[in-house]
């Protein structure tokens, strides 16, 4: 009698363990296309043996001892590394798409040199096909003076584009502080929500490390998130109970953003030093597309807008010295107190005087002054701090921006790739397989039937036991 009940007591037991075990099942296939999800398997085990009084040895049952979860440390490091580069190249690529379309210039390589072309009709007006028509206009008009008035439209034309340049790419300087700025907001929000998650964790567990299997899911899913932004190191302990998130310092240190449920401070911006702070404590972001915004602003945004300074600054005062050689005439073509693009005009006094004059010698739109103008398109000078002719320091500036967002677009794509890879190999070892589940769930089902089967031979063997000694 005392044996049947103890059969039936395993049985019992062994019907708990399949149950878990096709609970779990039933669980990786729901989330069969969640890619934040890790596979779980239940270990079933033995629950161990006892002496009986008789001196045999009789085993206990089995019972379900943990659940294991198929996470890969090292995949899940690279897959969040591999985040914090595509979230830079990502940025650099989508603001440096910006800059195309402000500059509107159709540039071609052909091996180490660049060349722009201003044939295409989308970029007619262009800075690079208004600079050869303002002296192409002044060329005209040395050879026939009766199209004067054809240099005042270029020079207009050329004025105007280089304010609204200058006035676009300010405008983005501005518009990537605002969006550094929301960044920032979205990071200090990500890590406060993983300080809770990590107190939900350890409150679950209770010393007991690794049980919130589906929290800590969501944990890597949140430092993968966090990882588009910026650059960060994540350490747990030793019995892998306690979390860390540091970000380093440029000093070399580092500074503890998350102490597990503790959360050091939040990120500040500061737009003026292109830089961020906890505190007093400078951040070095490193990657992410908090590093590849700063990256755009300090780097291709602030070129471009030198560039189209030093260009203005160049049309100023050289068309100047050569329109009104020693400032006889009493006026210049463009007002020298404006010498950046986001200010220069042409002099107040030029309308009203240009079709006026005369074409003798000294006059204001005299032949040798048109002519001397559009000499300078080929004439080297000094500007950006080396020599060469207006058009070509405005070509190998562009061209520089060019190569550079090219070079960025390629590494963009490669990590991209790569990171396609790397999240398939994980998904293949650490994600759900529906062929292994339905495989596992069809053999934890037997397993159940069979028990189920043998506490009904035990329920017949018993009742036969009881009636009998009854009658």
């Amino acid at each position: 009698m005392a044996g049947l009940y103890s059969t039936l007591t395993k049985a019992s037991q062994a019907l708990d363990a399949q149950s878990t075990c096709i609970a779990i099942v039933a669980n990786n296939l729901a989330n069969v296309d969640n890619p934040g999800y890790s596979r779980q398997k239940a270990l079933v085990g033995s629950i161990g043996s006892a002496k009986m009084g008789d001196g045999t040895v009789e085993n206990l049952g089995i019972e379900v001892q943990g659940i294991q979860q198929f996470r890969d440390s090292v995949l899940d490091t690279q897959v969040m590394k591999g985040a914090m580069r595509i979230g830079s190249y990502d940025a650099q690529v989508k603001y440096n798409a910006n800059l195309s379309l402000t500059l509107a210039e159709d540039i071609s390589r052909q091996g180490a040199s660049g060349d722009i072309s201003a044939t295409d009709s989308t970029v007619k007006n262009s800075t690079s096909s208004l600079i050869s028509a303002f002296f192409n206009a002044f060329s005209g008009a040395a050879a026939t003076p009766n199209t004067k008035g054809n240099v005042i439209t270029a020079a207009q034309n050329l004025v105007n584009k280089l304010n609204t340049t200058s006035g676009q790419l300010v405008q983005l300087s501005s518009n990537l502080d605002q969006q550094i700025s929301q960044d920032v907001k979205t990071v200090n929000n990500l890590l406060s929500q993983l300080a809770k998650l990590n107190e939900s964790i350890g409150n679950i567990e209770m010393g007991i490390a690794g049980t919130a299997l589906d929290l800590r899911d969501q944990r890597q899913t949140m430092l993968e998130g966090l990882a588009k932004y910026l650059d960060f190191t994540v350490s747990t302990s030793d019995d892998n109970n306690k979390m860390t998130l540091s970000v380093n310092t440029p000093s070399g240190g580092s500074y503890m953003l998350v102490d597990d449920r503790t959360l050091n401070g939040t990120i500040a911006y500061n737009a003026s030093a292109n830089s961020f702070y906890v505190g007093s404590t400078q951040l070095d972001i490193g990657q992410g597309s908090l590093a590849g915004e700063v990256t755009v602003k300090t780097g291709n945004v602030q070129d471009l807008i030198t560039a189209t300074n030093n260009l203005a600054k160049a049309f100023v005062t050289e068309v100047n010295s050569r329109y009104n050689p020693g400032g006889s005439l009493g006026y210049n073509f463009f007002d020298a107190t404006k010498i950046s693009a986001a200010t220069i005009c042409l002099d107040g006094n030029l309308s009203a005087n240009w079709r006026t004059t005369t074409l003798g010698s000294g006059n204001t739109g005299a032949t040798e002054l048109m002519q001397a103008v559009a000499n300078l398109q080929t004439i080297s000078i000094s500007i950006g701090g080396s020599s060469q002719t207006i058009s070509d320091y405005y070509i190998a500036q562009v061209t520089n921006f060019a190569l550079q967002a090219n070079s960025v677009q390629n590494l963009d794509d490669s990590e991209n790739t790569a990171q396609k890879m790397l999240s398939k190999q994980r998904a293949s070892s650490t994600g759900v397989s529906m062929n292994q589940e339905v495989t596992d769930l069809l053999k934890y089902q037997r397993a159940f039937q069979s028990s189920a089967k043998l506490i009904n031979v035990l329920d017949e063997l018993l009742n036969t036991v009881v009636n009998g000694l009854v009658r």
